[in-house]
């Protein structure tokens, strides 16, 4: 039967002049405006997943080379305008460096090698000594008549490229052997245009580069990039050209798309079943008001978490989402009660008593704040992990929890004064027959049943994996993944963020161990446990290389003759040869200030003058990370740093204290339900939910899932919200199957919410929405037992 559910005005203009109804609207008031003054400039939003891992111990210098290879991989974007011709390829190139360079995005947008000529000649001629390649430097050390003929034969040879310095001003050459690596060996600079070219895959590639102008993790500016370069490349597309892109920022953007998109389906798509659902269970549109302490709740999330940390990550929002699950419980245990009076009279439905707001209320009140306390104690002990991701979570909840709670108490049921609920009888029916079929489990078929749920659960756990890793936090898109490897592919650029950091007690030691290093991992790019390096000494000598080339070449005036031979005046060579004697040993400082330096300087670490120097090598295309800790520990002064595994390990850690402080709230929260209803009923509605969690933890195993901390801090949600429902059991307002069903639709509306998480396309969200699923199965399974069995049958008549 549908009741006359015409709205009555009276009734509630009363009841919110009450002072809790009154109160609890200012209170809601205050939040709505402390929200819009944080939101005033745009969504406080953050995709920089950095914010949310442990922070982990580092030097000085390591934190230096940490910012300098995030800032390479987040602040650069590598472009490649690819087409047929060599003509149409620049052409494309300059109209998508016009076109970025002017849509505000970029610092700089560059396609062209456009040098100061006489800045780099005035650094090349000063750097004769100190900018050498090693073949060269080798060369002049041990066979300076091979060298000295061939540069001979050079100065005459019409097919060899002249060089920035007049030959006048470099008899020997030199000059003309300081050159910097540029990737692989189809990478050229055209001297036309100036453009870095590429031939492969039939097609002419030219390569850009571009800094946005601020970091990739900023909420607009990784969709502001994003659109940019998707214009770029339909403008590139329709020119019949190709661009590929790659860089953080692209990434960013992804990660935003695909939070922004959870969040309305995992919000949306609960709100639509919860609504549903209410309307089915209660047949009342006024019982959607229940809706009302959810928005309220993921509004004081917000709120909290911003007014705490600033920001709110988009992981948050998108786990906060499913709050609503939860959230809406409070109104829920009490719309419940209407089943009573369909327990009272089963016959004559239009004569069954009407239901009450405020009576229900009054009647559930305790078990409520007492859920209320269990979930704060539950998730306070969050906070006190050193993983600010589980924190922000942690107060966000707790904050929206409170908000829900409040709204639920102090305003909705002033709201539904006066409302009739006539609850359909079909799921009352329901649960009725499942209670009994239940209780008529035998003493013997009940253990049997727990025996086999223990076996299947320590199974199960014994197949667990409880590995944690950082990359299952975020989805690639495979499309950047495939862009990614054909870029690595054209170019050999395949950044990690893997990097080995070199320090020493002086310049001459750091740049020792440095070469050092290259020579190792020379040999391990021929093995393909990378693809490449980057490395200080591949710029620049130490000052005591440089000083035994000067030493060298001070024997080298006897060896002039091929020289002399094709005109060059004896005069000439041994001014030269006294310039090079008496010019400065550069150190790198010097050396890295010029505009030869630039594509160096990330690697150089400074310092502040109290601290050693130290220098970076970075990596590229790297396959076998082990090899490499293997070498670091080979070698002094060098050290291998892998944050990756640093924070999986930094992970594992924080999943055994989380489980350590998981047990300290336990206890809390066992002392906290003792003293309201005792310690034997206690220990049955704090340890039944646990239960449940272990059974969830031996599923995930059967299923062949991963336990990874997200999914751990799943299954202890999952105990918070099964102890409400114990609780609510154990208080049997209206009865057991009442109290019950109560139960079971405040789960079905958890479920639609940590159902639809655990459809993520995100492994680390999929994982937590599974675990939760999965534990409050088993809570709702196993709720009925926290009655003690010596009221079982009273309970239920």
């Amino acid at each position: 039967m549908i009741s006359n559910d015409r709205s009555q005005p009276a009734p509630v203009r009363a009841a919110l002049q009450q002072p809790l109804p009154l109160g609890t609207l200012a209170i809601v008031l205050l939040v709505m405006i402390a929200a819009a003054w944080q939101w005033r400039d745009g969504p406080p939003l953050s995709t920089d997943l950095t914010a949310l891992l442990p922070t982990l111990e580092q030097t000085a210098q390591e934190q230096r080379a940490q910012q300098r290879v995030e800032q390479r991989l987040n602040e650069r974007l590598l472009l490649l305008i690819g087409h047929d011709q060599r003509s149409h390829a620049s052409a494309l190139a300059e109209q998508t460096a016009t076109q970025l360079n002017t849509c505000g995005c970029f610092e700089w947008v560059r396609w062209q090698q456009q040098p100061d000529l006489d800045k780099v000649g005035q650094q090349l001629l000063a750097g004769r000594l100190a900018l050498l390649d090693n073949a060269t430097r080798d060369q002049l050390l041990h066979h300076p008549e091979r060298y000295l003929a061939q540069r001979a034969a050079a100065l005459f040879d019409p097919f060899s490229a002249g060089g920035v310095v007049a030959p006048d001003r470099d008899w020997l050459g030199l000059t003309r052997h300081i050159s910097l690596p540029q990737g692989n060996g189809d990478i050229a600079i055209d001297a036309t245009t100036g453009a870095v070219t590429i031939e492969a895959d039939e097609r002419i590639w030219i390569l850009a580069e571009a800094r946005i102008n601020t970091t990739s993790f900023d909420v607009a500016a990784p969709v502001a990039v994003r659109d940019a370069v998707a214009l770029a490349r339909a403008q590139v597309t329709a020119g019949g050209g190709e661009l590929l892109a790659l860089g953080g920022v692209l990434y960013a953007a992804a990660a935003r798309d695909q939070a922004a998109a959870e969040v309305a389906w995992v919000g949306g798509g609960s709100v639509i079943g919860i609504i549903l659902l209410l309307l089915f269970a209660f047949r009342s549109p006024r019982a959607l008001m229940a809706l009302l302490p959810v928005s309220l709740g993921l509004v004081c999330g917000a709120v909290a978490s911003v007014g705490l940390f600033g920001e709110i990550h988009v992981l948050t929002l998108v786990l906060g989402a499913s709050l609503i699950g939860v959230a809406i419980d409070y109104p829920l245990h009490y719309l419940s009660k209407s089943w009573l009076t369909k327990r009272q009279d089963q016959q004559h439905e239009d004569a069954a008593p009407q239901w009450h707001s405020l009576t229900a209320l009054r009647s559930t009140l305790p078990g409520l704040r007492l859920s209320l306390a269990t979930s704060v104690v539950g998730y306070g002990a969050l906070l006190f992990t050193p993983f600010p991701a589980l924190t922000q979570i942690a107060v966000f909840s707790i904050a929206g929890l409170g908000g829900a709670f409040l709204v639920a108490v102090g305003l909705l049921p002033a709201l539904l004064a006066g409302t009739r609920l006539q609850p359909a009888s079909r799921p009352l029916a329901l649960v009725a027959a499942i209670e009994r079929q239940r209780r008529r489990l035998s003493s013997r078929q009940q253990i049997s049943l727990a025996l086999v749920a223990a076996l299947l659960t320590a199974y199960g756990i014994a197949r667990l994996d409880s590995s944690n890793d950082v990359r299952q936090w975020i989805r690639t898109p495979p499309e950047l993944i495939n862009e990614a490897r054909r870029i690595a592919d054209l170019t050999g650029e395949q950044p990690t963020s893997q990097f080995f950091i070199v320090e020493g007690e002086d310049v001459d030691t750091v740049m020792a161990r440095s070469r050092a290093l290259s020579e190792r991992l020379a040999a391990l790019t021929e093995q393909n446990v990378l693809s490449s390096f980057r490395s200080i000494d591949q710029f620049i000598a130490s000052p005591a290389e440089q000083l035994q080339l000067r030493h060298a070449l001070a024997k080298l005036s006897a060896q002039f003759e091929p020289l002399i031979a094709v005109g060059i005046p004896a005069e000439q060579l041994q001014a030269e040869l006294a310039v090079l004697q008496s010019t400065p040993l550069l150190t790198p400082d010097q050396a890295l200030t010029g505009p030869l330096g630039e594509p160096w300087r990330d690697l150089w670490l400074a310092g502040s003058s109290d601290e050693s120097p130290a220098a970076l090598v970075t990596l590229s295309g790297l396959n076998n990370g082990s090899v490499l800790a293997r070498l670091a520990g080979e070698l002094p002064g060098v050290r291998y740093v892998d944050r990756v595994a640093a924070l999986d390990a930094a992970l594992d850690q924080v999943q055994w204290r989380a489980l350590l402080l998981k047990a300290i709230a336990t206890l809390i929260l066992l002392a906290l339900v003792a003293l309201a209803i005792g310690l034997r009923p206690a220990m049955a509605i704090v340890g039944l939910p646990f239960a449940a969690a272990l059974l969830a933890a031996g599923a995930l195993g059967l299923l062949g899932q991963p336990l990874t901390l997200f999914g751990l801090f799943g299954l202890l949600l999952a105990t918070a919200v099964g102890v409400d429902y114990a609780i609510l059991i154990h208080e049997r307002v209206g009865g057991m199957v009442v109290s019950l069903l109560g139960v079971v639709v405040a789960a079905v509306t958890a479920w639609l919410s940590f159902g639809l998480l655990a459809l993520s396309q995100t492994p680390a969200v999929s994982n937590f929405g599974l675990a939760v699923t999965l534990g409050l199965v088993f809570c709702v399974l196993l709720a009925p037992w926290a009655v003690p069995s010596g009221e079982l049958r009273k309970s239920c008549e």
